[in-house]
């Protein structure tokens, strides 16, 4: 079941397609590769989740990439955690919630309403997408009721105290997590981002053309490219994780 509209039409971002982000030259940035394959990964707490390209899904305990992989029941194609909740959107756009503790095998799963392609969870909410790119919120643990955010986005990233977000042309939008549903004031930001990790004061990001990029999470500075190509990339607790379009797992820890 699709997540309902709300009764009034959605006013769209009217800003124009910004160009790619340009830097002189990459930060150098000294990956480790992590064993395993993933193709989207979350950070959050101690623990890092992902989900293969079969739909398994995994967490390590150590956010260091010092533990192992375990792999949880279920299949996902997307997945996310603060480090005490994990949220899960599947092939069929379900959505599910469980505490991400207790035994790797039999993960108390509690599908909730609603439909979505992509979810993010931090502070007090979990923001989702739907296949038609739009935006919803609700508490953390599942309870209440989806709250649709006026808006247009296919990647929404929040920590609790800001969402970030783009849209299917790349733009990027921020603003306040706890922001009016129906009036958000998404603010555009230059650039151009097909995923974003929003946590501990920076936004980070891929583009299309898989490059990285970070900046301060309330965009006081300009984007800054670091080396490497990822497909996903997630940061938490000075850690920046990240799989490539290979599946290749990647960590390191960073100040930003």
């Amino acid at each position: 079941v699709l997540l309902t509209p709300l009764p009034f039409p959605l006013v769209l971002f009217a800003s124009a397609h910004s160009p790619l982000i340009t830097m002189a030259a990459a930060s150098e940035f000294s990956w480790s590769q992590v064993s395993g394959a993933l193709v989207q990964v979350h950070v959050g707490g101690h623990w890092v989740v992902g989900v293969n390209a079969e739909g398994g899904i995994y967490r390590c305990a150590a956010a260091d990439g010092s533990g192992k992989w375990e792999k949880l029941n279920g299949s996902a194609k997307n997945v996310s955690t603060d480090g005490i909740w994990i949220w899960a959107c599947n092939a069929e756009d379900n959505i599910y919630v469980a505490k991400v503790g207790g035994d790797a095998g039999s993960i108390d799963w509690k599908q909730t309403d609603g439909a979505a392609v992509q979810c993010c969870v931090g502070g007090n909410f979990v923001y989702v997408v739907n296949a038609e790119d739009n935006i919803y919120r609700r508490p953390i643990d599942g309870g209440g009721a989806w709250e649709q955010v006026d808006g247009k986005l296919q990647s929404v990233s929040t920590d609790g105290t800001w969402v970030w977000g783009a849209n299917a042309e790349g733009n990027i939008y921020f603003t306040a997590a706890n922001c009016d549903a129906g009036s958000p004031g998404w603010t555009h930001v230059d650039g151009e981002l097909q995923q974003v990790s929003v946590c501990g004061g920076h936004i980070w990001g891929v583009n299309s053309g898989n490059n990285i990029y970070f900046k301060s999470s309330d965009n006081s500075d300009s984007w800054e490219q670091v080396d490497g190509q990822l497909q996903s990339v997630a940061h938490a607790g000075g850690r920046i994780w990240g799989a490539n379009a290979e599946g290749k797992i990647y960590h390191k820890g960073t100040t930003a």
